[in-house]
């Protein structure tokens, strides 16, 4: 393999997030991504991510359903 078709698997220091789980443990669940420094701690200047999942049985199967969540404080 050259070195053109490497894959970069450098970890962005500059983009890291802390992930929370959030459950119903019944029907949904809200993943919260927390942004954080390289150093752990919790970076205030950008804005925290949410991830919703959900499934619903349909006579074909399993239907995976994963909006993005946009809240609003």
């Amino acid at each position: 393999m050259s070195d053109k078709q490497q894959i970069d698997f450098t970890v962005d220091a500059n983009n890291l997030y802390r992930e929370e789980a959030i459950t119903d443990l019944k029907v949904a669940s809200i993943r919260r991504m927390i942004p954080i420094t390289a150093d752990g701690k919790d970076d205030s200047s950008r804005s925290p991510v949410f991830f919703g999942h959900t499934q619903v049985m349909t006579p074909q199967g399993q239907f995976h359903c994963r909006p993005s969540c946009r809240p609003t404080t």
